[in-house]
């Protein structure tokens, strides 16, 4: 598919979703059924990461293929949170590079060394 920007991905997301669930609409349960999935699949990151410290920290060495199972765990898990993401920003009609851009320039005042 090629490189693709953030617009590119919430559109196919959007697409996705018309196709398979309908239109977006802006009512609460929509919000909270995203809420609860978003934080589910952030639960489901955390999990894995608890799992590959408990493992690495406490209970034996972590050979390299169980290193790339949890790697790969990780990245299936923030890939789902980042899917419930776009979703969200769609809902919101969110311009997430504007967005974005403006919370970094207030994270480098509020963190300025």
């Amino acid at each position: 598919m090629g490189e693709m920007e953030i617009e590119d991905l919430k559109k196919l997301q959007a697409e996705f979703d018309q196709e398979y669930f309908g239109p977006y609409t802006n009512n609460p349960e929509d919000f909270l059924f995203l809420a609860a999935a978003v934080a589910g699949e952030a639960g489901e990151f955390a999990n894995v990461v608890k799992k590959y410290f408990r493992k690495k920290k406490w209970q034996a060495e972590v050979t390299e293929d169980q290193e790339r199972d949890y790697l790969e765990s990780m990245k299936k898990e923030i890939i789902d949170v980042f899917t419930y993401f776009l979703i969200i920003a769609n809902h919101l009609d969110l311009d997430i590079e504007k967005e974005y851009l403006a919370n970094l320039n207030r994270n480098r005042k509020r963190f300025k060394k």
